[in-house]
């Protein structure tokens, strides 16, 4: 790709024009009166500045990431096209739903596992953070009463073993906590699995 440079405008006499009335009231076509043109410059029109787009856009790609690391990347996400693609696709990343319904039990599909390395999973109302340990996840979080003379706090928490894009529940409980007594005691209520987001990437590989 050839390189673009800008040139100045070189004229006899620099801003010189004339004024030519069109027949309406104060209102005049405007031509150039330079005299000898001597170097016309570089033109201020979209051909030369998308070439200068198409430049850095060139530059980029050539630096910022090597053939090798690129085709690895396309292999990685699964996707081909270049590298404006992979951005797009490690942005779509961030925050995305893998799974939304509702379990107490049982296994569930979530596509896209391997991809992450932590995520946002939803018991019984309450986001909690889950991070991933080789074939397994465990997920945590706390919530508290809403009722301003209360002072419990509920602590929930989440264990699913993984296979794949196949998460099995293996459990999920309850503890509730006074912290006016200090007193813990376990809810019989089943938990429910409501929602599983993905929050970040697995760069280094499942």
């Amino acid at each position: 790709m050839a390189s673009t440079f800008f040139t100045d405008r070189v004229v006899q006499y620099p801003g010189r024009v004339t004024m030519t009335p069109t027949g309406n009231t104060n209102e005049y076509d405007i031509a150039r009166a330079e005299g000898n043109v001597t170097e016309p410059g570089t033109p201020f029109n979209a051909e030369a500045f998308n070439g200068i787009a198409d430049e850095i856009i060139q530059i980029a790609d050539d630096n910022i990431i090597t053939d090798a690391e690129l085709t690895a990347l396309e292999q990685r996400l699964g996707i081909s096209g270049g590298l404006s693609d992979i951005l797009n696709e490690i942005l779509d990343l961030f925050g995305k739903t893998l799974w939304s319904g509702s379990i107490t039990s049982g296994n569930i599909t979530v596509p896209g596992t391997d991809k992450y390395a932590a995520y946002a999973v939803s018991i019984s109302g309450t986001v909690c953070l889950a991070l991933r340990d080789g074939n397994a996840v465990s997920a945590y979080g706390i919530s508290a009463s809403t009722v301003a003379t209360s002072a419990q706090q509920f602590i929930k928490a989440a264990v699913f073993s993984i296979s794949g894009d196949t998460w099995t529940l293996v459990r999920a409980k309850q503890t509730n906590h006074n912290e006016t007594t200090t007193a813990h005691s376990l809810s019989s209520t089943a938990m429910q699995i409501t929602k599983i987001i993905g929050l970040i990437p697995n760069w280094g590989g499942s």
